[in-house]
């Protein structure tokens, strides 16, 4: 019963997060916004949109609703500045480290990732999360997260993701957009 809330978990989300266009910083609303750092040979990149939009990119049909209205999608992708190196393996010289990666980004992240403002006052982990494994196939690791919205424009608002697997920093992507 648990593997199979897992696999229809796992689908929904599949289904969710397919094709994300790359967009520049602006944003219309409709548009991911998008931000990208490396460090220590890691690219870290977000793109950040309200779930609304996002489903109505997937579905111009989608008439939104009170369940999805407060919320925000995130994608965020990992890629060694390599290119073609499997990120989630690069660096493990066993099972163990791979099993370690994988729990971290299946879950663990959430304890690791969250929205704050730029007093520290605010703290938003995420509602959902999900890792799109790649199974060796795509060299990035990506996962989307879906947070709810601070209530009122917060100032300073940004993404803060504590690297536990890579670089062991911490790295902060503004989301106030001008």
């Amino acid at each position: 019963m648990k593997r199979n809330k897992h696999l229809l978990l796992y689908a929904l989300l599949f289904l969710l997060t397919g094709g994300l266009a790359s967009c520049g910083k602006g944003n219309n609303g409709d548009t991911p916004y998008t931000q990208a750092k490396e460090i220590d040979g890691i690219r870290y990149e977000i793109s950040v949109m309200p779930l609304d939009a996002y489903k109505r990119q997937r579905d111009p049909n989608w008439k939104g609703g009170s369940d999805t209205k407060d919320y925000l999608y995130v994608k965020l992708r990992l890629q060694h500045s390599a290119g073609g190196t499997d990120l989630i393996k690069w660096g493990c010289a066993d099972q163990e480290c791979y099993n370690d990666r994988l729990a971290f980004f299946n879950g663990s992240i959430r304890e690791h990732i969250y929205l704050t403002d730029a007093g520290g006052g605010l703290r938003v982990a995420p509602a959902e999360s999900a890792y799109e494994n790649g199974y060796g196939i795509s060299p990035q690791v990506d996962v989307v997260l879906i947070f709810k919205a601070p209530g009122e424009a917060s100032e300073g608002l940004r993404l803060v993701f504590e690297d536990k697997i890579y670089t062991q920093q911490i790295i902060k992507f503004s989301l106030n957009q001008s």
